[in-house]
């Protein structure tokens, strides 16, 4: 009996090749949802560290608007405990652990919009030097959670003086 010659592949052939394939999409899935991770993380980064800038420039803001009206530097500007604040304010407000809301002309605030994921609490430290006042340590930290679950921060801190300092 003669041997016919069956060109093909074998059962083995066919393992390794599908073993080969599928460990290629396994690792590009697996970049590619790192790479969305990532994308996502750095993004609410990257708008938690403008927030807390944002309230940096707010606290400022109150100084300013101080100097304006002709009333003492620390006016409104002074929480002993955490605070709170929105571009529309005149002065600080006790912490009430709210998430900022984006309105439909972008700005964030407690009030009123789309709910976002961030948090933004604001404590302010008087420092006496020789027993005057020197200046007002600032720290803003705004969080940022998923399902409930704080996911990441950015922690800002500035110093606040005088008018003429």
């Amino acid at each position: 009996m003669k041997l016919i010659n069956r060109k093909g592949f074998t059962m083995l052939e066919m393992m390794i090749v599908i073993f080969v394939f599928l460990t290629g999409i396994v690792g590009a899935y697996g970049i590619i949802n790192n790479f969305y991770v990532t994308s996502v993380y750095s993004s609410n980064r990257f708008t938690a560290t403008y927030l807390s800038q944002e309230g940096i420039e707010l606290i400022k803001n109150l100084r300013d608007n101080n100097l304006i009206t002709e009333v003492p530097w620390t006016t409104n500007i002074d929480c002993s405990e955490t605070c709170q604040i929105d571009y529309d304010d005149s002065e600080l407000f006790l912490y009430q652990n709210l998430y900022l809301q984006r309105s439909t002309d972008g700005f964030y605030n407690h009030g009123s919009g789309v709910p976002t994921i961030f948090k933004r609490k604001i404590t302010t430290e008087k420092v006496n030097i020789n027993g005057v006042l020197d200046h007002i340590n600032v720290k803003v930290e705004t969080e940022w959670y998923k399902n409930g679950v704080k996911n990441g921060s950015a922690i800002i801190e500035s110093q606040l003086y005088e008018y003429w300092q």
